[in-house]
């Protein structure tokens, strides 16, 4: 597998994002950061505090012919720094809460920046962790799971397309998923999957559906 390092400037203290995990990681933001993409994943590393120095690219990073998308999630709960990424001059796309109580305001101001917005929908982890408002889990039923994503595309407006927050039970129970595949199908959303788990069941969940990833 090869990486590609990118330096990548952010804003005003240390940014701690990592994609892809279900830790909590606290929001900070500042300085150099690197990025670190892979063909294989859709996962991004930002781990570069200010005062350091990010290492050039491996190689020709355009001749290899990767492309490299920046989704920052959980938006919708610190408007202050959330504010701060949206005032960079990137094409960053942004994953919001659905009941975060700054989600419409910053779907809507991302929406008019140009942004492409995707829902952060809240799904059941294997381990046991404080679980947001209408968390989906994969004893549901498609009524339930249905009601729940279209509310979500309420507090959500203008989002394209929707990701996982946590979820690694939800994602590796392909029923499950078959049944949240039909249902983003009706509604015209992509999902792209922030592989929590390595037995995701994504892939093929979406098979028979019109649903992209």
């Amino acid at each position: 597998m090869h990486h590609f390092k990118i330096p990548l400037l952010l804003l005003s203290s240390i940014l701690w994002i990592v994609s892809g995990t279900e830790a909590s990681i606290p929001f900070a933001f500042e300085a150099a950061a690197l990025l670190a993409a892979s063909p294989r994943s859709n996962h991004v590393a930002c781990l570069r505090s200010s005062g350091l120095t990010p290492w050039p690219p491996s190689g020709n990073f355009k001749d290899k012919g990767y492309k490299l998308a920046i989704v920052i999630d959980d938006f919708g709960y610190r408007p202050v720094n959330e504010n701060k990424i949206l005032q960079l001059p990137l094409p960053i796309s942004i994953a919001i809460l659905p009941h975060a109580p700054y989600a419409r305001s910053m779907a809507i101001k991302a929406h008019n920046q140009g942004r492409e917005i995707l829902i952060h929908l809240p799904m059941a982890p294997l381990s046991k962790q404080p679980l947001e408002r209408d968390t989906l889990h994969p004893q549901m039923g498609v009524e339930e799971i249905q009601r729940i994503i279209r509310q979500a595309i309420i507090n959500v407006p203008y989002a394209v397309g929707m990701n996982n927050h946590m979820g690694s039970a939800m994602t590796s129970n392909l029923p499950a998923m078959k049944k949240v595949m039909q249902v983003l199908d009706q509604y015209q959303l992509y999902f792209l999957d922030s592989l929590t788990i390595s037995n995701s069941q994504v892939s093929r969940a979406a098979q028979g559906t019109g649903s992209k990833l």
